[in-house]
């Protein structure tokens, strides 16, 4: 998505003076229409998307003009991809694993999703090898600085998501020097590579979130690196609809801030906030764009790493990588959706969009379920409530003895309805209905597939928490 040629790479390098770079953002927007700013900031603020409406015959029509396109594509150009094709390699010509994420990557420009693709193969081979283009890139791809770097955590992937249901992705921790430019990458890159996996996330895009280096930290302070950076968002299979960079109020930051939106290129400076203050003022503004406070993994009072739910995922990642491998099914769910319903306890959970719509739910059908007369009645009013979420995509999901989310059955997904309507009616005894949903007054009628529940908790706002009905492990 971030285009920028060598020699604006090179002229640019020569100025990175704070106030030429925000001289330069300013003209790069000015040329733009209001319409298209206006497009921009509000994906940013993750109140809405560019991705289109897609239709089977929509989205084989593209893959048909993706091919003429890669045809087109001059040899000198092509050669990686070229390369793929006399091997066979049935990965690159997967229309779901690597074609079609590079068609929404580009908002189906067929042109664009061309170029990136040849760009990633390019990338992908420069640094992990030949191989890597006849599969997706595993963990078992790592060099053992590869490996060191992805387990101390400093880049991670979120467990959350933001209010519009984007994966979120950073950098939380200065990177030490002794780790090469081409193990960060590597790092990224497969991270990104892990993020299109995901068809909401290659629909939305994802943020990512670079978290309050320290100052005088050197990020991108390389050519190589810059150089690096520019071919990685050039040729990722997933588009970064928004970048935060948070950073300390002071003047070395702000040389950091130059030179990092001097890598990006001018649709990545285009999409990029700059947040400056302490780590909880910079969370604060992050509250502001939908991304939740406690997903990110820094402790506020010691500046510590939070690396647990980070580990989590890496043993994910390679159960998941061994289980493609020997060909069987892997039920693991990496990050759940908005509107699935987690079991478990705590605010986080209790916050959840999906959980708060439950408990709306149960709220609009109490006083039905609470005047059927036998239990075979009340169960089959449980039931409807787990068809009418089933039937909108949302997922009844568990935290496995791993840690990892799995799907329940559609029987225990049942017995939590069942469990949730007790829960309520001892909360509606204590203190009446309408204090029974403690996450804030919310149309109960909402509808399942409104994009406004997506906002439902999720501002981050301080409140007691009385019941957890329906979801205690």
């Amino acid at each position: 998505m971030f285009h920028s040629t060598d020699q604006e790479l090179s002229y640019h390098e020569e100025s990175v003076a704070p106030d030429s770079i925000d001289a330069l953002l300013s003209q790069e927007l000015n040329r733009m229409s209001f319409q298209e700013r206006e497009v921009i900031c509000e994906e940013i603020h993750g109140v809405h998307s560019m991705a289109v409406t897609e239709t089977p015959n929509f989205v084989q029509e593209k893959l048909e003009e993706l091919e003429q396109a890669l045809e087109q594509i001059p040899n000198h150009e092509e050669h990686v991809y070229l390369h793929a094709l006399k091997r066979k390699s049935p990965f690159v010509a997967d229309a779901v694993q690597l074609r079609l994420p590079m068609l929404r990557a580009e908002v189906f420009d067929v042109h664009k999703a061309a170029v990136r693709m040849v760009k990633y193969l390019d990338l992908v081979t420069d640094l992990y090898g030949s191989e890597a283009l006849m599969r997706p890139i595993t963990l078992s791809d790592f060099q053992p600085e590869d490996a060191q770097l992805m387990r101390l955590g400093l880049f991670q992937m979120l467990g959350g998501r933001d209010r519009t249901g984007r994966r979120i992705m950073g950098n939380f921790a200065d990177i030490p020097a002794n780790f090469s430019v081409r193990s960060r990458i590597k790092n990224a890159l497969y991270m990104y590579t892990c993020l299109a996996e995901d068809e909401e996330t290659q629909k939305k895009g994802c943020v990512f979130i670079v978290f309050h280096p320290s100052p005088g930290s050197q990020v991108c302070s390389s050519t190589e690196e810059r150089s690096f950076v520019r071919r990685l968002m050039e040729s990722i299979p997933i588009r970064v609809s928004a970048i935060h960079i948070c950073l300390h109020d002071d003047a070395l930051s702000q040389v950091i801030k130059a030179v990092a939106l001097l890598a990006l290129g001018p649709q990545g400076r285009a999409r990029t906030r700059v947040h400056t203050g302490s780590k909880t003022e910079c969370q604060y503004s992050l509250q502001s764009f939908g991304i939740p406070a406690h997903q990110i993994p820094v402790n506020l009072n010691s500046g510590q790493l939070k690396i647990k739910a980070h580990q989590r995922w890496i043993d994910l990642r390679r159960m998941k990588e061994t289980s493609v491998q020997r060909g069987t099914t892997f039920n693991g769910i990496e990050c759940p959706e908005l509107n699935d319903l987690l079991f478990g306890r705590g605010r986080p959970i209790m916050r959840h969009p999906g959980n708060v719509l439950f408990r709306n739910i149960l709220e609009s059908r109490y006083q039905e379920y609470n005047a059927a007369p036998t239990r075979k009645e009340k169960t089959e009013i449980a039931w409807s409530i787990v068809r009418q979420l089933q039937k909108s995509k949302c997922r009844f999901l568990k935290e496995d003895a791993d840690g990892h989310w799995v799907e329940v059955t559609s029987d225990v997904a049942r017995q939590k309805v069942s469990v949730g309507f007790r829960d309520l009616r001892k909360t509606v005894s204590e203190f009446g209905l309408h204090r029974a949903n403690p996450s804030g007054p919310v149309g109960i009628k909402r509808d399942l597939n409104s994009s406004t529940s997506a906002f439902l908790g999720m501002d981050g706002a301080v409140k007691r928490q009385r019941c957890n009905f329906g979801f205690a492990s």
